[in-house]
């Protein structure tokens, strides 16, 4: 096949998937959003013509607004953290700048804030920002890349460092980046003006970096520049809010700037914007988190980013001499109440839903784990719930300003429904090992688009010894992930049943569905007799005629776990071919008998999975088609992962039964014969009954 031939077939796709995005995104608006989105439209059409620069934001010379750490925190905790400050600055001043697991090119030029990493291709450096098709660009690769290194959160280590250390030749090398960036990307030219939530977190970005380094030392005309540019960001982000079937974690990021740059900054004089962002961030909580304390996004990491730019604002209210409601930190309280809950006793969460690694205070160029347990942290300090704080605390620059609390080893015991969020969570020892199994009974996400969640109604996760045992898929990409960001979203690759090899919720571009399942918790039982919870969905009510519904049982020696398919589905046809999965943590191996599964992490034996009654059993590790046996432990890579998948061997059957059994440690695994037991591989396993 020619070039041409392979370059209009991907032209054509393109064109397809824009037709499909706009009707689908259609049918998510209503009448307002609707109205809203035209006169969005006509803005940014009339804004195309505004080409007069940095000029029209300059406000002459002045006071820069900063946002400086707390004075004592900084003497405390500085020490311990000018290892990594440094590392950081060494490693970017060399050109070495690394952010999800890509490192940008050397060169020093201006083009570098433009270049995608992985491709080596450039985004339009002066077109028009609402020009660029950032969403449906297939060649230069995933925006994402690029609009990481454009936050600038990468100099906010060096900065500490270079205010710590009084070192000047460190601080002018953070103001020489901010004005190179200012250079390279002209007011409303480029992709890095198309997304709010971009120029959200520079705001913090020049914030952070000035307050840091010392307002003192900026140099007129870069303080002159630095003045015009947080000017055109407060301009350009008033001008377009997201709203409606948008209004997540970005306009958060959006109110929150704009809170703090007009409550730092007077001058600017937007004291009407700050009081309306600060009035959003206000009657927002109460959205943005359930009544339970919930992500309404369902992802972890997604809530810890909301709560972080909430306590980040918190401070500053604070500070003002203004502090936000006491609705407002019960409200975060009551989130991080959660995710403590869904915190093993490592620190380790759940990797529910979408995680982009994003951050508003960044500790290194390197995210790493930790995120979540972090920001529960500086929950448990900002609010003084030192019952919040998670078991291990590790110091990072986002302490500076909210706070580093003391460990709590006593985390939370036995077993909590959040009825809202749609999660209960079981906590207990059983066969001598920390046990913490989640289950998913909750919508899937925010809004009418639910951008963030995954198809994984009725979902397990299981951690055994704070280690991940049944995880999440993960996340892998985003707008140029394909059909790569599809499957990572789909059902077939999360620990719940798979009707047909279908998904619960059905994609519909990267963000988006073309239909949602209702998922819900019909019962509950905490008693000294029984723990269990009974939930179900209707994903397959309208292909197949079915419900699922499941029951996770507690027992002495591990779990129960009963699926069912429950209704008549069409006349005449058999039920779906139900497919049962469990996704196993890559740093752990899997070896099946029959229809039970071992898993073992460095040869001692953690957990069995027998399915009772007619089921086989198969063990995928990086299959294509269908796509089983993947895991993304980061943005932008994936790997393969052993994959359990339970399938009836009678046509007729709709009730699954399998038990979850914990090993007790030690137990070395029995010596089996050569050929005895099979082990993972690309292609599945021939299903055998059990017995």
């Amino acid at each position: 096949m020619s070039a041409a031939v392979k370059l209009s077939g991907l032209e054509a796709q393109a064109r397809f998937d824009q037709l499909a995005w706009y009707y689908h995104r259609l049918r998510a608006m209503n009448g307002a959003e609707v109205a809203h989105r035209v006169g969005e439209a006509v803005k940014r059409r009339v804004s195309r013509f505004n080409r007069s620069g940095w000029a029209a934001f300059d406000m002459g010379d002045g006071d820069v607004p900063y946002l400086s750490p707390r004075e004592a925190l900084m003497e405390r905790l500085a020490p311990e953290l000018t290892a990594e400050w440094r590392a950081a600055a060494e490693t970017a001043q060399q050109g070495d700048v690394e952010l999800l697991g890509q490192t940008w090119p050397a060169e020093r030029d201006l083009s570098r804030w433009h270049v995608d990493p992985v491709t080596g291709g450039s985004w339009p450096a002066r077109a028009y920002c609402f020009d660029i098709p950032y969403r449906r660009e297939r060649k230069l690769g995933d925006v994402k890349y690029v609009w990481e290194l454009n936050r600038l959160q990468f100099l906010q280590p060096i900065a500490a460092l270079a205010g710590y250390e009084q070192d000047d030749a460190h601080a002018a090398f953070c103001l020489a980046e901010i004005e190179s960036w200012m250079d390279a990307n002209p007011p409303f030219r480029g992709v890095n003006w198309a997304s709010g939530i971009e120029l959200a977190l520079r705001i913090v970005s020049l914030l952070v970096v000035v307050g840091l380094v010392g307002a003192q030392r900026v140099p007129p005309k870069q303080r002159r520049k630095i003045r015009a540019c947080l000017n055109a960001h407060a301009y350009w982000l008033a001008r377009y809010p997201s709203r409606h079937s948008s209004a997540n974690n970005h306009l958060i990021a959006e109110a929150g700037a704009l809170f703090l740059l007009g409550t730092l900054w007077p001058e600017l004089g937007i004291a009407h914007r700050a009081a309306d962002a600060r009035a959003v961030l206000i009657e927002q909580a109460g959205r943005q988190f359930h009544d339970d304390g919930v992500g309404a996004e369902q992802s972890p990491t997604y809530t810890a980013f909301v709560l972080e730019w909430y306590l980040l604002a918190a401070e500053v209210a604070a500070r003002a001499g203004d502090p936000f409601p006491k609705g407002v930190t019960k409200r975060l309280g009551e989130a991080g109440l959660f995710l403590r809950w869904i915190m093993d006793e490592g620190s380790n969460t759940p990797r529910i839903g979408d995680d982009d690694e994003g951050r508003v205070i960044a500790t290194a160029q390197h995210a790493g784990g930790g995120y979540v347990a972090s920001v529960v942290g500086c929950v448990a300090s900002s609010l003084a719930r030192p019952n919040l704080a998670p078991p291990r605390v590790s110091p990072c620059l986002r302490n500076l300003y909210l706070g580093l609390p003391r460990p709590c080893a006593s985390g939370p015991k036995g077993a909590k429904t959040f009825s809202n969020g749609g999660y209960s969570v079981l906590r207990r020892r059983i066969a001598g090992r920390k046990t913490m199994m989640v289950m998913d009974h909750g919508p899937l996400g925010h809004l009418s688009i639910a951008a963030h969640g995954h198809a994984d109604a009725l979902s397990l996760w299981l951690h055994l010894d704070d280690q991940p045992v049944l995880v999440d898929a993960g996340t892998y990409l985003y707008h140029s992930g394909g059909p790569w960001r599809d499957r990572f979203r789909e059902t077939s690759l999360h620990n719940t049943l798979c009707a047909d090899g279908q998904s619960s919720s059905r994609v519909a571009g990267p963000f988006n569905w073309s239909r949602k399942a209702s998922c819900e918790r019909i019962a509950w039982n905490s008693t000294p007799e029984e723990t269990s919870v009974h939930g179900r969905h209707d994903g397959y009510l309208l292909s197949h005629g079915f419900l699922h519904e499941r029951r996770l049982v507690a027992q002495e020696d591990g779990f129960m776990v009963l699926d069912a398919l429950v209704g008549e589905g069409p006349a005449g046809h058999l039920p779906p071919e139900a497919e049962i999965g469990f996704l196993v943590h890559p740093a752990l191996s899997v070896t099946i008998e029959g229809a039970t599964a071992t898993i073992a992490r460095d040869g001692e034996v953690l957990l069995r999975i027998c399915g009772h009654g007619a089921l086989g059993l198969a063990l995928y590790e990086g299959a294509e088609e269908p796509a089983r046996g993947w895991y993304s432990g980061r943005f932008g890579t994936k790997q393969p992962a052993p994959q359990l998948v339970f399938k009836s061997l009678d046509p007729n059957c709709r009730r699954f039964e399998l038990a979850l059994e914990v090993v007790a440690p030690p137990a070395p695994a029995k010596r089996r014969k050569s050929g005895d037991a099979r082990t993972a591989s690309a292609a599945p396993s021939k299903m055998v009954p059990a017995e």
